[in-house]
């Protein structure tokens, strides 16, 4: 389902992703952690080219992707078989909620307002927010504008949903509810790749664990290897100081 080989990526002369290689089955989920500054957004992005790395290959659902010869045809191909969702929400201020879930499905995806509506309903009523329908974003709360960013990248329903520390802005109370969702999300079958900072939730809610540092995969395996018995002392470190922090 997911297939990434030798894949490069660098800003001037610092190289951000070196050689990159994974894995992943159709309806699955791989959570990446790592060090701030690891590399694991910049992955993440070139999953879907919002990055452009300068070497490797990406095959995702039917699309098979070579960096070094490709075409703005190539990209809209790839960018259909997947959909992102942000840190910040990147939802639309002069837009109300409905319409930020709809703007996709009609000028994305042809869909006619009427059906779009419909099918925008639908979703926010999965989490529970069908009374905000009408309203601006600035008149929610940011976990709730995070639920929103979630239904309106699987309203598309994408073959790869990517999700980029979708609870990295969100007050603690706020946090929670989003998980849930996500876990919810999995349940389903859905294939996903989320990059997150919360160590509990990737081990419950992932089949792979990527640890990364440096712009390098240290090593990957199920969340019993990666985050209860990891092989690399650079893995074990990072995680002795998360535990650390949390117990402090």
């Amino acid at each position: 389902m997911i297939t990434v080989e030798g894949l490069h990526h660098k800003f001037g002369d610092n190289e951000i992703l070196k050689d990159i290689n994974f894995e992943q089955e159709k309806g699955t989920v791989t959570a990446i952690i790592g060090p701030s500054g690891s590399g694991k957004t910049t992955l993440l992005r070139s999953l879907n080219m919002l990055e452009t790395p300068y070497k490797g290959v990406i095959e995702l659902g039917d699309t098979l992707f070579n960096i070094e010869n490709f075409n703005k045809n190539d990209v809209a191909k790839l960018r259909k078989q997947s959909a992102m969702v942000f840190q910040q929400y990147n939802l639309f201020k002069n837009r109300t909620i409905l319409e930020n879930i709809t703007e996709g499905l009609i000028y994305g995806q042809g869909m006619s307002k009427k059906e779009a509506n419909g099918k925008g309903m639908e979703y926010l009523d999965k989490v529970s927010l069908k009374d905000k329908a009408n309203a601006y974003p600035v008149q929610l709360s940011g976990g709730q504008q995070q639920r929103v960013g979630i239904v309106r990248a699987l309203s598309i329903e994408p073959e790869v949903l990517l999700l980029d520390e979708p609870t990295s802005a969100l007050d603690p109370e706020s946090v929670q509810g989003v998980l849930n969702i996500i876990q919810e999300i999995a349940s389903e079958g859905r294939t996903m790749v989320i990059v997150t900072h919360e160590i509990q939730f990737a081990k419950e809610v992932s089949d792979q664990v990527i640890f990364m540092d440096n712009g390098e995969i240290i090593e990957s395996g199920s969340p019993e290897d990666v985050i209860d018995n990891p092989s690399s002392e650079r893995t074990r470190k990072f995680l002795s100081r998360l535990t650390s922090t949390v117990g402090a």
